[in-house]
């Protein structure tokens, strides 16, 4: 039981204190504090906070002071309900506060932030990371770059990653640097793919989300960068858009 009332918010020796309460009765605090297994002192901070959050009441004892001269008194547990009572107030509150929060949030995720990722392990760490940006993303591949840098295997956990999690993948590659046999469109694997006009040849990869880009190079520079902006994103994703326009299909591409 004490566990749970922790859990509700009570600190281990208010939990105690309040259960000694409702075991004895009406019992002063010291005896209430025996019962807890709690200092005295701790047991009259303990009852002061416990009456204020309305789980105790205080009972005056017929003699003015106690032969300690504290205030002569005994305690008595509220109904165990007002738990019950306070944690709803306690979340109407949150449902009020909870906006705000959200807010300030979004306003700290405006602010924007560029990161560097160095070598195989950095750039493997930054593809995965958009995993996590939302069910559609936007890219540009060099999948000849992609194979050497992170790897292949690396590119095969990525796809199944994004199955997993049913992230589309929007994607445009150049003919010129693609890979023969593979990662064509498919449903199966969340991806639709168009090839870029003859010519167009891209030897760094960008992903798109609604307020991050991740760039990643080819293995001359062996580096990937992640830009959180929501600015930015807007306009490579309007840049990407055109290009798409400007993409064919697979089937149109091989004429």
């Amino acid at each position: 039981m004490i566990e749970q009332l922790v859990a509700l918010g009570l600190s281990r020796a208010e939990a105690a204190f309040y259960v000694a309460v409702l075991t004895l009765g009406t019992p002063s605090v010291a005896q209430a504090s025996k019962e807890a297994k709690i200092t005295r002192t701790n047991g009259y901070e303990i009852s002061g906070r416990l009456i204020q959050r309305g789980l105790l009441s205080h009972i005056p004892s017929r003699s003015n002071t106690s032969a300690r001269g504290r205030p002569g008194a005994f305690i008595r547990a509220n109904s165990p309900e007002t738990l019950r009572s306070q944690w709803e107030v306690e979340g109407k509150v949150l449902d009020d506060v909870l906006p705000q929060l959200h807010a300030i949030a979004h306003k700290k995720s405006m602010v924007p932030r560029v990161r560097f990722f160095e070598g195989a392990l950095g750039i493997k760490a930054a593809l995965f990371e958009t995993l996590d940006w939302g069910n559609e993303l936007y890219g540009i591949f060099s999948m000849q770059d992609l194979l050497e840098i992170p790897g292949r295997d690396e590119m095969g956990e990525y796809i199944a990653g994004r199955r997993d999690n049913g992230v589309w993948l929007n994607v445009i590659r150049s003919r010129e640097r693609d890979e023969p046999s593979g990662w064509p469109s498919d449903p199966d694997d969340f991806r639709l793919m168009r090839y870029a006009p003859s010519g167009e040849v891209f030897t760094m990869t960008t992903i798109i989300a609604d307020s991050a880009v991740c760039v990643i190079s080819s293995r001359n520079e062996n580096f990937a960068m992640m830009i959180e902006s929501e600015e930015y994103a807007t306009t490579q994703r309007s840049l990407w858009d055109v290009l798409w326009q400007a993409s064919s299909e697979e089937k149109d591409s091989v004429k």
